[in-house]
């Protein structure tokens, strides 16, 4: 099959969709199909690579999704909104033989996205991976496309708007050969200490936005009784970035390193060198990085939002009550004084949890079913 992953951030930004869109693809290409990734390309600045050899196709375009941080939460969400409605325009206009070539189209983004299936004679699914708002999956369902709901998120959506819905549901997966315990590779263990061979190393791995927060775990190192002992490694990009290193500066002038984007195996070691992992998101339905912190054996600190507590459920960590800095200020300190990872253990046994090629199945399956018969609702295989 010849299959495309539209996703117009993936050169720019990584979260966890775009793990998923770059492991998924990975998966099919595996299976023996021909996977290519349609993405933006913004003509004033070069994109990194995307780290696979996968064959990429391009919309020209300017990249401003995460314009709109300085108006607040509002002027962020707007400014998405646009974003990915210029998006779709565009991708008709200027791929619009590429997805007619297509077997099958595989979009990340915007429920509006779906509207593509409007425009193609083939079969096209749309990736969930929280709520929605209501006139989403309605949209999705008018546009005649289908819906993959990861992470557990169909729970988030009224039952009704689910009826007529050609769905599935999967759980992300974790990849075992790269994340997994085991000993720390010495080179990044001294760079991660900074100096110190007594500093306790504390990473977060997270796309650099207004949801995640990334502030307020700054501001709780910056509050323990003797933060010099922390060294906080940040991993990921995003619009906040310049800030967030001010931030840094001023309240840990010398305890904290930006990474940026690293590629897996990079996080990997990362992870299997660091002491604690932290994550402080307002929202998340299912994070692939803390799944990842998991599986090296980290104890995790992490909010009550999203599936965190099932995923947590019997993992080495702490799932913090209420979304407010102090709360999080309290967990660190305490995790800080009990040095849990002088108990480091095992990779968690995360439930539900299947390989890349055995999602990649499922999804051709349900790609099979959709050109043949009815409706059918939401399954988790």
């Amino acid at each position: 099959m010849d299959i495309l992953i539209v996703n117009p951030i993936f050169r720019y930004l990584r979260g966890g969709a775009e793990v998923n869109d770059l492991n998924l693809g990975m998966a099919l290409r595996g299976l023996g199909h021909d996977v290519t990734h349609v993405d933006v390309l913004d003509p004033s600045r070069p994109g990194p690579a995307h780290g696979d050899d996968l064959p990429v196709e391009s919309v020209h375009m300017p990249f401003y999704f995460g314009a709109g941080g300085l108006l607040g939460p509002l002027g962020h969400k707007m400014a998405r909104q646009a974003f990915f409605w210029d998006f779709l325009g565009r991708l008709v206009r200027q791929q619009r033989e590429r997805l007619a070539r297509a077997d099958l189209i595989l979009l990340t983004g915007k429920p509006l996205l779906s509207r593509v299936a409007r425009h193609v004679d083939t079969t096209v699914l749309l990736s969930v991976r929280g709520p929605t708002r209501r006139w989403g999956l309605p949209m999705a369902r008018r546009a005649g496309s289908g819906v993959i709901f990861w992470g557990g998120c169909e729970e988030d959506h009224d039952p009704a708007l689910l009826k007529g819905l050609d769905s599935i549901a999967l759980n992300p997966a974790v990849e075992k050969h790269i994340f997994h315990p085991g000993p720390a590779s010495p080179t990044w263990r001294e760079r991660l200490a900074m100096g110190s061979d007594k500093a306790v190393v504390l990473t977060s791995v997270a796309r650099l936005d207004p949801v995640n927060q990334t502030q307020c775990i700054i501001r709780a190192v910056a509050s323990l009784s003797d933060p010099g002992r922390v060294r906080l490694h940040i991993v990921g990009d995003g619009s906040l970035r310049a800030e967030l290193e001010r931030l840094a500066a001023d309240l840990l002038p010398g305890l904290a390193a930006f990474h940026g984007r690293l590629d897996r195996q990079e996080v990997g070691e990362v992870l299997r060198a660091s002491d604690l992992f932290v994550m402080y998101p307002n929202w998340n339905n299912h994070p692939i990085a803390l799944m990842e912190a998991l599986s090296c054996g980290l104890y995790a600190i992490a909010p009550r939002t999203g599936r965190i507590p099932r995923i947590m459920a019997g993992a080495p960590g702490l799932v913090v009550e209420g979304n407010r800095q102090k709360v999080l200020d309290q967990a660190l300190a305490q995790a800080l004084e009990d040095r849990p990872w002088q108990r480091r253990g095992t990779a968690v046994d995360l439930p539900g949890i299947r390989s890349w090629e055995e999602n990649a199945r499922q999804i051709l399956d349900f790609a099979t079913r959709l050109r043949k018969g009815p409706p059918r609702a939401a399954t988790r295989p």
